[in-house]
């Protein structure tokens, strides 16, 4: 072979492995890629009275989510008001690890009794969520962090937690079952 066709057939095979090489790293880059989600100042009045699946924040891929300035206003005596989670164990866990819902307004003015289980704000099997500046008025079970698998592993958080939820006339203020490490701090926002 003369050195012109070594030195082509060198360059066409360095040129194939960079073309392998940028293939292989724009479908990984791909495959784990992030969906942003903003939502921002929505007004939400829902008059159900019954079982109310809330805003259903969408987690079938992983999503950096942010949930600020909105108002949510119910009655219903089940489900949720906010739903930015599971409440067991599946396929759509940790999408929305690490989201963000903060300055937002719930106000429940549903009939209470003990058979009423709505959820204000609901962040189940995902971690390092950043909860803070939330008010919440008259919402039976305010905000809810929920993880752990039947065998008793649990979710830890690393970052993230409750902070500053503002709350009047809660059953419960905040917390649930089995979220090792999430941090609530329960001070009333600055004014």
């Amino acid at each position: 072979m003369s050195s012109f066709t070594e030195t082509k057939a060198m360059k066409s095979y360095q040129i194939k492995k960079i073309f392998i090489f940028l293939a292989v790293l724009i479908i990984s880059l791909l495959s784990y890629s992030q969906t942003s989600l903003t939502i921002e100042g929505t007004s939400v009045n829902n008059t159900i009275t019954g079982t109310w699946g809330g805003v259903n924040i969408p987690r079938s891929v992983p999503t950096k989510l942010i949930y600020r300035n909105n108002s949510i206003t119910s009655v219903n005596t089940g489900g949720y008001m906010l739903q930015a989670g599971d409440e067991a164990p599946g396929p759509t866990n940790n999408k929305l690890d690490g989201e963000v819902i903060t300055g937002n307004k719930f106000n429940w003015n549903g009939v209470n009794s003990p058979s009423v289980i709505t959820h204000g704000l609901f962040a189940g099997y995902n971690i390092n969520s950043v909860v803070k500046y939330n008010y919440l008025d008259k919402v039976p079970y305010g905000i809810i962090f929920k993880s752990g698998t039947d065998a008793g592993v649990n979710m830890t958080f690393t970052a993230g937690g409750c902070a500053r939820p503002a709350s009047i006339s809660l059953r419960w203020s905040s917390g649930g079952p089995r979220s090792s490490g999430a941090r609530c701090d329960r001070r009333s926002p600055p004014r």
